[in-house]
This record gives C-alpha cells, structure tokens and sequence, in this order.
C-alpha cells in the first residue's frame, strides 16, 4: 500500500509539474517515470510482498536511466563553459522564452550577459535572434531589443532577427543577417570575431550548429539562476542535441 500511495503522488507531482509556467516539464517527465518505476517494484496485492524479479527490473531500469543520462550529458556539461574575449565584432544573444511580452528568467539571464559584454566592449554590434511564439505577445527579437535599449545600449549598435524558431534557425538566419551587413564591404564572415551568448546548458548545440553552418564563434555562458531550471534544462538538452543531430 505504501508503494502504491508513494508512486500515485510522484506520478501526480510530475504531472503538476508538467503544466506548471516555470519550464520544467522535463523534470516532471522523469518524476512521472520515477513513480511508474515505484509502482513497479513496490506494489503488490494485499498479504503479499513485491516479487524479486519486478524489484530487480524497477531498480535496472532506473540505474540506466541515471547513468544514460550522466554519459549523455558529460559534452554538454564540458562546452557549458565561456571561452571568449572582449572586443568582438558582432554578439549573437539567443532568445528564450517570453511572458506575454516580458523576458522569462532564462532569457534575464542571457541578456544581463550581453549588457555586461557590450559595456566592456564599445564597438560590438549586438544581434537579438528570437521570433514569435505561439503564447508570445511580440518577437523575442523586439523584446530583447527594449531590454538592451533600457539598460543603455545605444540603437544602432543593435540588429534584429525576429524569423526563429529554433536555434539552428538562430544560427542561420543570423548568418544571412551578417551577410547582408558585410555586402559590399569586401569583408567575409570567416574575417569576423563572433561572440554568442546562451545559457550554458545551450553551448554545446550551439557550437555544433554554428561549426556546421561554418561559423566560427567563441561562447559566453550565462549562468542559469535557479537550480532546478538548470538541472532540467541539461536533461532537456540531450534530446535536444538528438534532433539537432539527426534532421539539422
């Protein structure tokens, strides 16, 4: 009865987690599996005890689970990492989410970033790639753009890309977008310095996408400030990386 009581509360735990506004499906996924898990090796009928066999296979099951997702993990841990210097050409801010027309945490954090890195490097050009989703007021372009506007970054330093809607869509609509500024100039994208800043879970697809696309960038992690955004958005990543991987 135990079993059964404890594995209904972690299957109705994930799925609250799973609607709530905060990004952590993922998490509420794996609490979910963590309860069918539960109810696989704890329950049995009254009078009787759990047999070995279901014991054994819910506890394989969930040891592969764990190390799976600690050996997916580890490139995406070791890119989660900054790796770039000042006075670049051009910063690239990935969007994130937005609320209504307001900047989710993640995206707060990406942008506290590049104002930092723009302060510190007056002649970098900074470009805010983001469309529209479907629950979003405005572009995550235009809304970035008010944000760094706010904080001080002068207008013309700022180029908008407002057409994404993933982040090999981010890389290459951002790379049309320096063509277009580099036309006639004589200049190549591969003469530029590039600079891109996501969250560190990002990083990695990040430099697989742009290393495809031919682009050469170095990385600016922007920390993710809760914890267990964090921790879902790095399981999130792996498939993730996946797709990017196979139809990217």
């Amino acid at each position: 009865m135990l079993a059964l009581l404890i594995s209904l509360f972690l299957i109705f735990l994930g799925a609250f987690m799973c609607v709530l506004p905060y990004g952590i499906r993922t998490l509420g996924i794996l609490v979910i599996f963590a309860g069918l898990l539960v109810f696989l090796g704890g329950f049995a009928r009254p009078g009787r005890r759990p047999s070995k066999k279901r014991r054994n296979l819910a506890a394989g099951i969930a040891a592969f689970t764990v190390i799976a997702i600690l050996l997916l993990d580890i490139p995406i841990i070791r890119d989660a990492r900054t790796d770039a210097q000042p006075g670049a050409d051009y910063l690239i801010v990935f969007g994130a989410g937005l609320f209504g027309d307001q900047p989710s945490r993640s995206l707060r954090d990406r942008l506290e970033a590049a104002v930092l890195y723009l302060a510190s490097s007056p002649q970098t050009r900074v470009i805010v790639s983001g469309g529209k989703g479907s629950d979003e007021a405005i572009t995550e372009a235009e809304a970035m753009r008010t944000y760094l506007l706010r904080a001080g970054i002068q207008e013309d330093r700022i180029l908008i890309e407002d057409r994404s809607t993933s982040t090999n869509e981010n890389i290459q609509f951002s790379k049309e977008l320096l063509q277009s500024e580099l036309a006639g100039t004589g200049q190549e994208i591969g003469d530029l310095s590039l600079v891109v800043i996501s969250s560190e879970y990002h990083l990695h697809r990040i430099r697989y996408l742009a290393k495809k696309a031919g682009l050469s960038v170095r990385c600016i992690a922007a920390p993710t400030s809760l914890w267990f955004l964090k921790l879902n958005y790095f399981i999130r990543e792996i498939p993730a990386m996946a797709k990017s991987i196979l139809f990217d």
